[in-house]
């Protein structure tokens, strides 16, 4: 075991002509040399013990198999040496989740798209109901997504709301769109669009697919969202609006809030309400004035003025009001 984990060929080799049990398992945690091999990325090492007649339906304790360990570590070919060998693409490990799950959250894609191509089941779902092609939408994984989708990915299915999720941070009933239009991918998302994605569906909660590119603080996903959904009137049920979103979660740091304003003054030149307040009797002022997010609010306080008006809820600081009279 520990010259297979070592990957050093001649020392297994030298060992099997002597007679070792190829087959023997450590007692701890019940793993073999096949495994170790595996886990470490040893391919050539892997094809030996195969080649050798090492039995690769054999678990650990936990449930762990050779082609699991080389799965998460994400070793394309030894996975595909594995599954040639019978191993099962659909396997389940010792808590139940399928590999291809594993595969995805371990962002090993050469493993996943390996899977995949053996046969491997696109729509399973974790315990939230993503499935891999939400994970690798949301992470902007493009040769994984179009994997998935060429292996019969639904691009409809949606989630459940994760335990603690907040405003615009995905609150269940996402499609892998807004995932991936959330994290700014504008590659996924064009993938995604080409192949059936609805970009006029609502999540439970009201937000839309603009909606969740606008709190990217992407710009560019946003223009390429506005083509398909220009509803700039969209509000959640809490009430926040497309500004609102703009200014939640997006950070505030120099380079975040650049990319903020970009966005902030593209929803403004296309009519986007700039001083709605939510149910929280929140401004979006309000909220990057608290952030701070300081180029927001002058941003918007600026438009507000220009247009005649006055801010429901001037920022607190005094950011971008005229001078006292």
């Amino acid at each position: 075991m520990i010259a297979a984990g070592s990957g050093s060929r001649q020392a297994v080799d030298s060992l099997i002509q002597r007679g070792a049990n190829i087959n023997a398992a450590e007692p701890s945690q019940g793993q073999t040399a096949l495994m170790w091999a595996a886990a470490e990325g040893h391919t050539e090492i892997v094809n030996l013990l195969v080649a050798e007649g090492a039995d690769i339906r054999i678990a650990t304790k936990s449930g762990f198999t050779a082609l699991a360990f080389a799965t998460i570590a994400n070793d394309g070919d030894a996975v595909k040496r594995l599954l040639a060998a019978g191993g099962d693409p659909n396997l389940k490990l010792g808590d139940g989740t399928e590999l291809l799950l594993a595969a995805t959250s371990h962002r090993s894609t050469a493993a996943a798209i390996a899977l995949l191509d053996a046969g491997a089941d696109p729509g399973v779902k974790d315990q939230q109901a993503n499935t891999p092609l939400h994970t690798a939408s949301q992470r902007g994984n493009l040769p994984l997504v179009q994997s998935l989708l060429a292996h019969g990915a639904s691009v409809l299915t949606v989630n459940m709301a994760p335990r603690g999720a907040g405003r615009f941070a995905g609150a269940g009933g996402q499609t892998p769109l807004f995932l991936a239009a959330r994290g700014g991918h504008l590659d996924v998302m064009k993938a995604l669009l080409d192949t059936g994605s609805d970009p006029h569906y609502h999540a439970p909660d009201g937000g839309s697919f603009l909606m969740a590119a606008v709190s990217s603080a992407n710009v560019e996903a946003v223009r390429l969202a506005w083509k398909y959904d220009n509803a700039v009137d969209v509000a959640m049920k809490d009430g926040s609006t497309l500004i609102h979103a703009s200014v939640t979660g997006t950070g505030n740091s120099p380079e975040a809030q650049a990319r903020i304003v970009e966005v902030i003054q593209f929803l403004a030149d296309h009519g986007a309400r700039l001083d709605e307040v939510n149910k929280a009797n929140s401004t979006a002022i309000d909220i990057a004035d608290v952030g701070p997010t300081d180029k927001a609010v002058l941003l918007i306080t600026k438009l507000i003025l220009a247009k005649g008006g006055y801010p429901v809820h001037p920022s607190k600081r005094g950011i971008g009001l005229p001078p006292a009279q």
